[in-house]
């Protein structure tokens, strides 16, 4: 086991996203997930630590750690930033910029346009700082789930509450393991990194 993969992994629990956590290591959100998998296959636990983004399957034990609610950050010279929140369909003409390394681009789009419902055409950056300028730059808005440990926004950009209907869009992060290989370890760590991410 390596210490850059505990502190990759430490990351992942403190920020509640891949993609944040990606950012604090200054590495793809790709690389950070390829570097938990092989912490995982190193320590032999079939464990994943990541957002739902299917239906939960009979074959694992499917753990929900928390909910993140979906914000949209848009530059301030975007008419919509002047509301205190903004719906789904309002963001259809805008751009979606995703963070993302160019081999998990069409997986991201897929998801973001398949199952939260994000319509429109897609930018891609490689990271927050450059994905942040392309939202000052009004070239379309940023997704993102969790805003408690998200570096600020700034002065140029206004970060607003993403709803569908009367509900703001929510995501769920979770914790799945295979329901043959559960026992009293897994479950505690599991236990022990919902707690973390609620202190």
């Amino acid at each position: 086991m390596l210490f850059r993969q505990m502190k990759y992994f430490a990351a992942v629990v403190e920020c509640s996203s891949f993609t944040e956590a990606a950012e604090r290591c200054y590495i793809s959100q790709s690389a950070i997930s390829q570097q938990i998998r092989s912490l995982e296959k190193e320590l032999g636990v079939d464990l994943i630590l990541n957002d739902q983004r299917r239906a939960f399957s009979d074959v694992y034990v499917n753990f929900e750690l928390m909910q993140c609610g979906c914000y949209a950050e848009l530059s301030i010279q975007n008419p919509l930033s002047k509301k205190e929140k903004i719906r789904l369909e309002e963001l259809r003409q805008t751009p979606c910029i995703l963070i993302s390394s160019r081999e998990q681009q069409n997986a991201e789009q897929e998801y973001y346009r398949n199952t939260l419902g994000f319509g429109g055409s897609y930018l891609f950056a490689d990271n927050l700082e450059e994905a942040r300028l392309l939202v000052v730059s009004g070239r379309g808005f940023l997704p993102v789930e969790s805003v408690g440990t998200l570096p600020p926004e700034g002065n140029s950009i206004r970060r607003l509450p993403v709803y569908q209907g009367d509900q703001q869009i929510m995501r769920n992060y979770c914790m799945f393991w295979k329901k043959d290989q559960t026992g009293y370890y897994i479950e505690e760590f599991a236990d022990l990194l919902r707690r973390l991410l609620f202190a």
